[in-house]
């Protein structure tokens, strides 16, 4: 196993859980959909409303006492009859990683709260890097104790999979405690470093859009340098391969794509489009929309939007100074997760408010310790777009006369999702597995011609997902084909959603495809589930411009 793959696997087994949420929208596209008519325009919103979790949190971070739980478990499990010790050692560094990564998702709202800040941007870079060199060492005190002979047992259920090459790798006499830091120290250094300069590329005015994907592509070939096929999609634990997404990503062609330019056509024909692009949230906190109806969903979902008021554990984020994506990132201390939500004043703001509660609602069933978590981006997405979908029945009371067009807007939403969640998993995958003889060109040309038939005005460097959690990006289109499903029989849709929100996004024995099985769901790859979804989307779509 060469050394580069060790430390790919590494990053992959320590990320932090976020269930990053950002649409594939540039920055250009979200100022067109805005206008004048707008009640308060985006440059004219300077504030924002930071969670409460995020304000009290006293949490900080300790590395250096994980440092010496370390040495102290690495000692412990030389001795004989030893077991009291490690296993209270066991269970202290677990507690301690849960902390680190609550550290870490606490300050990294407060600094998108404030993305020009470069005090704020320290501190998330040094929570990040405690959080990051923690679970490498805990990891590897892990898989050593795992090696022991008397001790094995209490480790194996903190390494869920094991893996000879980590396990042959860790157990060398020259890899040290000192050098697994090292490494994991410089490793979190360059990982922050390259996504600094994708995001100063991706945000400089100076820069035309043609020198920032040049930029950009420069960026992502040290990216893709240090990727390995091998990891590009276990990372996510997920249970289906790269090149069942590009079989998968011919049906989408097939079938989603003509249906995404019919459902346009007919959304620009709908009587009232402009005015109701250009309407505000109907809330100044979506969350009070929220509450407001989520108990006609169940008591449990009801409950879960109060006590996301109450305990405040979103940010809601306006201006020009904020980082303009959204994401709920687990608490595995508190409990739950806290959402962070970029608000631009549009329609849009309650949208995304009900796809990051769908995240925060699942995330009160996660019971897997950080140690041990395992993040499924899969499941994830069907949690929060499932809510997007059930809030549909809603529409008619929050947004009125508009009420038709949401819901169109929304089901093209969901058909982008799908098709260009599809397109770039082709994209990225593709571009790993020729990397050897990929130019700066190769790059930039490679994903106009995939893009092409979808949207050939979307720019390579608009999407940060594919710098900053490779791989990831294909989930939007996996889960949303699996949402849109809930839309074929409401009778069981809320049952089925009930289901799937409580399957641990995070526990490694939860499998995508497995369970949407148990809860009620179709296989999203194959060719009759995706042209079912097409007759699906058709049908709905026809019963709304009939109303």
């Amino acid at each position: 196993m060469t050394f580069k793959r060790i430390i790919a696997l590494l990053t992959a087994l320590v990320l932090p859980v976020t269930s990053t949420s950002c649409t594939l929208r540039s920055k250009k596209q979200k100022e067109e959909s805005s206008s004048a008519e707008t009640s308060t325009s985006n440059s004219e919103i300077h504030t924002h409303k930071r969670s409460k979790a995020a304000e009290e949190s006293d949490l900080t971070p300790d590395g250096q006492y994980v440092h010496e739980m370390v040495e102290q478990l690495l000692n412990d499990i030389k001795e004989p009859d030893n077991e009291e010790a490690v296993r209270e050692g066991i269970e202290i560094l677990a507690d301690e990683l849960d902390k680190l990564s609550e550290v870490y998702s606490v300050k990294e709202v407060i600094y998108y709260s404030d993305w020009n800040n470069e005090e704020l941007e320290a501190e998330r870079d040094e929570a990040f890097e405690a959080y990051y060199v923690a679970a490498d060492s805990i990891l590897y005190a892990f898989y050593r104790g795992y090696a022991t002979e008397e001790y094995s047992a209490l480790f194996e259920e903190y390494i869920d999979s094991v893996d000879d090459d980590l396990l042959e790798y860790f157990t060398l006499p020259a890899v040290s405690l000192k050098r697994i830091e090292g490494y994991a120290k410089v490793d979190s250094s360059l990982m922050d470093e390259q996504l600094d300069n994708y995001y100063d590329i991706a945000y400089d005015e100076d820069l035309s859009d043609d020198e920032k994907n040049v930029e950009c592509a420069e960026v992502y070939l040290d990216v893709l340098a240090g990727l390995s096929e091998e990891t590009f999609y276990s990372r996510y634990n997920r249970d289906y391969t790269p090149e069942e997404i590009l079989e998968a990503s011919e049906y989408v062609r097939e079938y989603l794509i003509p249906l995404y330019n019919d459902l346009l056509d007919d959304l620009y024909g709908m009587k009232g489009l402009r005015k109701a692009a250009n309407s505000p949230c109907p809330t100044d906190d979506p969350f009070e929309t929220i509450a407001e109806y989520a108990y006609e969903l169940s008591d449990e979902i009801g409950e879960c939007a109060d006590n996301a008021i109450d305990n405040g554990v979103y940010t809601l984020a306006y201006g020009d100074d904020c980082y303009d994506g959204s994401f709920t990132t687990d608490m595995p201390v508190s409990g739950g997760s806290i959402m962070y939500i970029y608000c631009d004043g549009t329609y849009t703001d309650l949208e995304t408010a009900i796809h990051e509660f769908g995240h925060h609602y699942a995330s009160t069933y996660v019971t897997t310790p950080a140690i041990k978590a395992a993040l499924n981006l899969d499941i994830a997405e069907v949690q929060s777009q499932g809510m997007e979908v059930l809030f549909t029945q809603f529409y008619d009371d929050i947004y009125g006369e508009y009420a038709d067009i949401m819901e169109m807007c929304l089901l093209i939403d969901l058909l982008s999702a799908v098709i260009s969640g599809f397109l770039v998993g082709e994209f990225e995958y593709t571009m790993l597995r020729d990397r050897d003889s990929l130019n700066v060109d190769d790059i930039i040309e490679g994903f106009n011609d995939i893009m092409e038939d979808f949207n050939p005005d979307i720019e390579f460097y608009y999407i940060p997902h594919i710098f900053e959690q490779p791989g990831y990006y294909i989930s939007y289109g996996t889960s949303a084909l699996a949402a849109l499903d809930l839309l074929s029989d409401p009778d069981s849709a809320l049952d089925r959603y009930e289901a799937f929100a409580r399957v641990d996004c995070n526990d490694h024995d939860n499998q995508f495809r497995s369970a949407l099985d148990e809860c009620g769901f179709g296989d999203v790859l194959s060719e009759d589930y995706i042209e079912y979804i097409a007759d699906i989307l058709r049908d709905r779509a026809d019963e709304i411009l009939d109303q």
